[in-house]
């Protein structure tokens, strides 16, 4: 199913199967093995998100883990690492992105750092961390931002209210949801990306995304 063929109208509360098909649908892991494991930070990752990444490291799935987010006093990143040591992880085979405050920026500034630390050229899968809720969100940034040569493997993380099987029974979940704003711009291929009170003008005649709400709209299908 392409975004472009869901009407605005049919996303709404009451329709939960295409809400949950939009955000779940062929976001499961398929096993395979990257050169590093993206891990997407929050207050709760080091609970729910790090122990995923140490399983894909000790069952030799990848041998990296690169953890991005800011935001706290101690950044998401930090908290991430330090959780990720004290389950076994080596100290240097962890990466750390301490400056992201949202999902794309968590793409682009991990994008910076991993050019410089391991070379984007390098690289041909990542395993990407997060919460499924959010794995769509992800896999669209990435996808708009990382060099097209790269591809990923999903590997989602439960936690207490954003599982396949309970989501919609947390208001806030559906609320950010349907409460996304969107538009269609040239570079988005006929999909629906979303645009927030936080995209520029320029990105908004682009169609470029913005990750404030549930879900980025753009070059994935």
């Amino acid at each position: 199913m392409k975004l472009s063929e869901v009407r605005l109208e049919q996303v709404h509360a009451n329709n939960r199967a295409l809400i949950d098909r939009i955000l779940f649908e062929g976001m499961e892991d398929d096993g395979a093995n990257g050169d590093l494991a993206l891990v997407f930070g929050s207050k709760k990752a080091a609970r729910y998100r790090v122990p995923v990444a140490v399983q894909l490291y000790q069952s030799k799935r990848t041998g990296k883990l690169f953890m991005t987010g800011g935001k706290l006093d101690v950044p998401e990143a930090r908290q991430m690492a330090d959780r990720a040591m004290e389950l076994g992880i080596p100290a240097e085979h962890i990466y750390l992105e301490t400056s992201a405050n949202n999902t794309t920026e968590n793409v682009t500034e991990s994008m910076k750092l991993l050019d410089q630390q391991i070379g984007l050229d390098q690289l041909k899968r990542i395993l990407v961390v997060t919460t499924h809720y959010h794995m769509r969100r992800c896999c669209l940034t990435l996808k708009t931002h990382m060099p097209h040569h790269i591809g990923y493997s999903f590997c989602p993380a439960n936690d207490l209210t954003t599982r396949r099987d309970n989501w919609w029974m947390y208001s806030v979940w559906t609320w950010y949801f349907v409460n996304c704003p969107f538009h269609q711009g040239p570079d988005t291929q006929g999909q629906l990306p979303e645009i927030t009170t936080k995209a520029s003008r320029k990105q908004r005649e682009a169609g470029i995304i913005v990750t404030t709400g549930c879900l980025a709209w753009n070059k994935c299908v």
